[in-house]
């Protein structure tokens, strides 16, 4: 590991983006975790998390397993640097869940955050706003390697929109009342589009009761 021993880690969390049923990654996840990596190494950092649950109909492989699998075999990072984060669904999960079982457990103080350059508005507007008080955020994007269509950019503005609606007047502090919401109102939890949400939470021990 690159932190010292007396130094809170470091972590660089890379959202995928989409995979193959035998895991090969999409041109995007590879692009994505291609940066991670060089995050990774530039600052050397303690930890590469790999972000995403079994999206697949067709496969039980998990993304974050999928691009941990890439990581090991073509960079040959050392797997126990690498930690998956199974349970999010999308990026209001990766920043939920990276934040309730990596971020708190381990006291990370400086998280990485990749993503697609379009993607990247929505994804530093969620994780700042759920961010932990001590852990500071720096933003990374993966430049377009193709033309990118202006639906791209409009799917990513009502998806932010429909994020603002559900969770901007709650208690950002209120880590149970966070929750419910994810898991009653969030079309991804709630079985509205996949199956109910029902992967273990680890609640912080921590948190508010109302």
């Amino acid at each position: 590991m690159h932190t010292g021993l007396n130094a809170r880690p470091t972590a660089v969390v890379i959202l995928s983006h989409l995979m193959e049923r035998d895991g090969q990654l999409g041109t995007q996840s590879k692009a994505r975790a291609d940066l991670g990596y060089r995050t990774f190494d530039t600052y050397k950092l303690t930890y590469l998390i790999t972000s995403g649950w079994a999206y697949r109909v067709d496969s039980d492989l998990s993304i974050s397993t999928a691009v941990k699998t890439y990581l090991v075999e073509k960079y040959a990072v050392d797997p126990v640097n690498i930690i998956e984060e199974r349970s999010a669904r999308d990026t209001v999960g990766d920043a939920l869940f990276v934040k309730y079982n990596i971020v708190r457990r381990l006291d990370i103080r400086t998280l990485h955050v990749v993503s697609s350059d379009y993607h990247l508005p929505r994804v530093q507007n969620i994780f700042e706003y759920f961010k932990e008080t001590d852990c500071s955020l720096i933003f990374h994007g993966v430049p377009p390697q193709t033309h990118q269509k202006i639906n791209s950019f409009e799917k990513e503005a009502q998806s932010l929109l429909a994020f603002q609606a559900t969770f901007s007047n709650l208690d950002r502090k209120n880590d149970k009342q966070i929750l419910q919401t994810l898991k009653e109102k969030h079309p991804l939890y709630n079985g509205q589009i996949h199956g109910r949400f029902s992967a273990q939470i680890h609640r912080p021990s921590d948190a508010q009761d109302d």
